[in-house]
């Protein structure tokens, strides 16, 4: 699970609806690339997406995604 992107979420008082809609996905979708089901390599794009939602510097994500990686082997 990709923690980082739940508590980024709840700490902006956000839920999973919210963010979908504003990345313009469905909640599943989203719902399933936090969980990390989906997107495995998260893409630039959606990095993009995430840091100007987030108000996070793409570098950061890149960091926390990295350590998701480490995690998860």
């Amino acid at each position: 699970m990709r923690e980082y992107l739940k508590s980024l979420r709840l700490s902006n008082g956000q839920s999973q609806q919210d963010v979908a809609n504003a990345l313009g996905m469905t909640r599943q979708n989203y719902s399933l690339i936090e969980r990390g089901e989906r997107q495995q390599d998260i893409n630039l794009t959606l990095l993009e997406k995430l840091s100007k939602y987030f108000c996070v510097s793409i570098k950061e994500l890149i960091d926390f995604e990295s350590n998701y990686k480490k995690l998860d082997q």
